[in-house]
């Protein structure tokens, strides 16, 4: 079997530590893709050997890869040139990290109210006056307007704006908040993985110190919230992946009741 007849190079982009690549898979072949790129990654460290290149700039031979590697299949309309855009984008993105450390960095144990929290991005948005983003489903299309834009208003006016961001219409009001670049502090119904960083258009607002990401620790005793167990193995490895799931109903109700407690808090204390 040759593989360079039936796999393309789309994109590729070497990091100081890590390797991002696009593969094109033209046709059914014999083997799994995961058997090419662990052939890849053994011919790899057979030439760097060697070339007496060791990893970590030691003279011993050390595992020039870390055990297993994050992949996604991308199915849905435009996500292959957003892939590709990203791939491209990663060494100003690295930069960007690296000059903004503190908001990148997990924070553990971020007490608010009576919650715990695991969070990500500028904690001195909490400092602000809080608006929660909810638009309820029995909300006519009247009421929605107006609510939706009521909370741009209070944006405008300087309050953050929180909430799980789960609907059409309340991703349509993150949307409008980035555009104008006002400040959101955003609950998440998944832990943050080991490497974990804000991507897509969260990530530039998070270097900003315009987003707080939050995980209410509280979810993970929730039996629903628990991963699904085939994601679990490989979460388990590898400190990169990120699960992705559906969020439940009773995920929905819980962050969209601590993100108005927290408002609620907020307008009382500030």
């Amino acid at each position: 079997m040759d593989t360079k007849r039936e796999i393309q190079i789309l994109a590729y982009q070497l990091m100081p530590d890590h390797l991002h690549v696009i593969l094109f898979v033209k046709q059914e072949m014999d083997i799994s893709v995961g058997e090419v790129l662990r052939g890849f990654m053994i011919a790899c460290t057979k030439v760097c050997y060697t070339l007496g290149i060791y990893a970590g700039s030691t003279t011993k031979k050390q595992p020039l890869w870390e055990k297993g590697f994050h992949d996604r299949k991308l199915s849905g309309k435009g996500q292959l040139q957003a892939m590709i855009d990203y791939v491209h984008d990663n060494p100003r993105r690295l930069f960007v990290k690296r000059s903004h450390g503190d908001w990148f960095a997990i924070r553990h144990g971020l007490h608010i109210s009576e919650y715990e929290f695991d969070a990500m991005g500028n904690p001195q948005l909490l400092d602000r006056p809080l608006h929660a983003v909810h638009v309820r489903s029995r909300f006519t299309p009247e009421e929605r307007r107006a609510y939706m834009n009521n909370c741009i208003i209070e944006a405008r006016k300087g309050k953050v704006l929180v909430g799980a961001f789960i609907s059409e219409y309340e991703k349509q009001v993150r949307a409008e908040a980035l555009k104008e670049c006002l400040p959101i502090a955003q609950l998440s119904a998944v832990p943050f993985s080991a490497y974990y960083k804000p991507s897509g258009e969260l990530f530039d607002p998070c270097a900003a110190g315009r987003l707080l990401l939050l995980y209410p620790i509280s979810l993970s005793a929730s039996p629903e919230s628990v991963e699904p167990s085939a994601y679990m193995p490989r979460a388990q490895q590898n400190p990169y992946w990120q699960t992705q799931r559906r969020i439940s109903r009773a995920e929905c109700v819980a962050l969209n009741a601590i993100a108005e407690e927290l408002a609620s808090t907020s307008s009382t204390t500030k």
